[in-house]
């Protein structure tokens, strides 16, 4: 299986990845225009719009890829995910909900999935759910899951990461008491210290804690 490394919220521009993508377009294209039935190659050229901030079109292509059934179900539950993740961008957010399920449904023990039902709660203002779904992928990120099989793509996130994220949504219910909890958790585990500083500083004063977000 393939991991892709996430930060909760990571972008990367230049001129090299441009000219990269370009390059890996024109290939993609070919190879659906030679291939117009192949679902693996609806599939590739949909993740390579997906990298260059054209979800529609990435859409168009997952959903042909997805109409095939070709896929095994490893395969098939990383397709939902990036179906979902295309459906996120593009405004679509019960559609992605949808897509995030399913993937679930077939390959439970995975992060992608339940990062992406995070990232629908947090959208959607539903800050106990939010928190539920961190708590999840805090548990499979740490290991503690138990063993399955793994999807063809999945997500690997830094636990001290998905902890600091917690403190923030903790923030957005008002409670800054635990978010201040969790941030310094986080800050324990080793988490960029001006990042965490910054979190901290804002759960004191909310606290009246004015001593301690000047420390």
């Amino acid at each position: 299986s393939k991991v892709v490394l996430y930060h909760l919220g990571y972008s990367s521009t230049g001129s090299r990845k441009e000219q990269k993508a370009r390059r890996n377009l024109r290939l993609l294209q070919r190879m659906v225009a030679e291939n117009p039935a192949d679902a693996y190659a609806h599939f590739k050229i949909g993740e390579e719009y997906q990298l260059m901030n054209q979800p529609r079109k990435a859409l168009d292509h997952f959903l042909i890829a997805l109409d095939r059934e070709t896929f095994d179900p490893a395969m098939k539950a990383s397709l939902y995910n990036v179906t979902a993740e295309a459906c996120l961008r593009t405004g679509a957010p019960e559609q992605a909900r949808k897509y995030a399920d399913t993937s679930l449904e077939l390959m439970p023990c995975q992060t992608a999935a339940v990062y992406l039902r995070y990232r629908l709660a947090d959208q959607a203002g539903d800050w106990d759910g939010a928190l539920e779904w961190l708590d999840k992928l805090l548990e499979l990120s740490a290991g503690s899951a138990p063993a399955a099989k793994q999807i063809a793509v999945d997500v690997a996130i830094n636990p001290a990461q998905i902890i600091y994220t917690k403190g923030l949504v903790r923030l957005k219910q008002g409670e800054p008491a635990t978010a201040r909890r969790e941030f310094e958790a986080a800050r324990d585990r080793g988490l960029n210290q001006a990042t965490v500083r910054e979190s901290l500083v804002d759960a004191c004063l909310k606290l009246n804690d004015f001593p301690a977000a000047e420390m």
